[in-house]
């Protein structure tokens, strides 16, 4: 077909400058806010095209690319167990077949190394079956988007991941948010308002990304059996370091089979990429058919997914790191309380300093990160504003002096920037 339509001529001028405009208006007024972010976390001196100018003022060193680089401390990675340079993982990833897959799962994509980590995945996770995706972000926004609509209700905790939110409000069902953590807000809303839809999702994290704080799984799996409501669980950041096996915290609590879908990631403890869905074989056909990030994506790569199989055995086997790491935590947060620092309690390997304003966070993350400690400041629309944090992210890496080092730093910071 073609097309006859004619446009009036453009000034190119004229709209890249309006373009240019928006964005620098957007970026200026997210500066003045303390609210813009770059690349690699704290901004370096100069801006993207190497010209000094008005960011200067929040010159910071760039951390080195490589975490393993002498005398520079990293507390922002999510690689619990240290598996993304695990030898084992690397042989895996120069033997695999191929860098990419070529298609969607749906077509020719799919590959043995993918049908046999969901295969593993689901097992480990004790359901029937499983579902790989590129990413866990779109993993988490094509599950949510299909499996509910206009006629269904979704319940979500208020601290969920903006790929969870994302997901909610794709699906076109009714969003109901609970206060976080708050089961018997749940049971309430569901015994005087479950009448009115034909499905219900209870929606929450294991344990949050933000926080590191748990959810009332085992409230949450009660309330959903007895008010006819479907439970999904992510489990992002709890595999790996929940469970005699890593599995997550629903496998501590026994309750792995109790829920409609499991989700997860690979790109944390597992030390890879993706995402993944598990749960009875009917839910995961179902996806597969109904999904669209799934469906129309494709498929994560070989190498990458041989690496995450492989990691997978191996973190089966790692439960004294896994207990060691929750004492450390545990620990860490003592000393840290210890020192004037506001921390929640808790056992994972997530440990946030809250500290209120954006100016402050920057500051301490900027002086911190002079010194060698690279622990990133999280700000809105992250968390609420008012409750900027330094997010401490623990590894079983991470030594007795390590940890020695980042409070001899931080205690004079958080002294001096009020």
């Amino acid at each position: 077909m073609t097309c006859r339509c004619h446009l009036p001529p453009a000034s190119p001028s004229i709209v890249q400058a309006s373009w240019r405009t928006f964005f620098e208006q957007t970026l200026a007024d997210l500066e003045q806010r303390n609210l813009r972010r770059f690349r690699g976390g704290l901004p370096a001196s100069g801006n993207a095209t190497g010209r000094r100018d008005r960011t200067d003022h929040f010159a910071a060193p760039v951390p080195p690319s490589s975490s393993t680089a002498p005398s520079f401390l990293d507390f922002g990675s999510n690689d619990y167990l240290g598996l993304r340079d695990h030898p084992e993982v690397v042989r895996a990833v120069r033997q695999a077949a191929a860098a990419g897959s070529g298609a969607s799962p749906v077509l020719r994509g799919y590959t043995d190394v993918q049908r046999g980590l969901e295969t593993e995945l689901a097992q480990w996770s004790g359901q029937d079956s499983g579902l790989v995706f590129s990413s866990g972000y779109s993993g988490n926004l094509g599950v949510l988007s299909c499996l509910v609509g206009s006629e269904d209700l979704i319940l979500s905790d208020r601290l969920n991941h903006a790929s969870l939110i994302d997901g909610c409000r794709l699906s076109r069902a009714t969003i109901g948010v609970f206060p976080h953590r708050e089961a018997g807000y749940v049971d309430t809303y569901l015994r005087n308002n479950r009448h009115r839809f034909r499905r219900v999702i209870v929606l929450t994290e294991s344990v949050f990304s933000m926080d590191g704080d748990a959810a009332p799984l085992s409230d949450l799996l009660e309330i959903t059996a007895h008010r006819d409501a479907a439970l999904v669980v992510d489990e992002a950041h709890a595999v790996g370091v929940y469970g005699h096996r890593g599995a997550g915290l629903l496998e501590e609590l026994g309750g792995q089979s109790a829920v409609l879908l499991k989700l997860g990631t690979l790109s944390k403890a597992l030390g890879a990429a993706g995402g993944y869905a598990v749960g009875e074989s009917p839910a995961i056909e179902y996806l597969v058919n109904r999904c669209r990030s799934y469906v129309f994506s494709t498929a994560p790569s070989p190498a990458v997914l041989a690496a995450a199989r492989t990691s997978l055995r191996l973190l089966q086997h790692m439960h004294a790191q896994r207990q060691a790491l929750r004492a450390r935590s545990i620990a860490l947060r003592e000393r840290l309380r210890a020192i004037g620092a506001q921390v929640p309690s808790g056992d994972a390997p997530i440990v946030p300093v809250i500290l209120g304003g954006e100016d402050r966070v920057l500051a301490i993350a900027r002086q911190l990160l002079h010194q060698g400690i690279y622990v990133p400041a999280i700000r809105p629309p992250t968390v609420p504003v008012g409750a900027c944090r330094l997010r401490i992210s623990l590894s079983t890496r991470h030594t007795a002096e390590d940890l020695d080092r980042l409070l001899a730093a931080l205690r004079p910071a958080l002294d001096s920037i009020h």
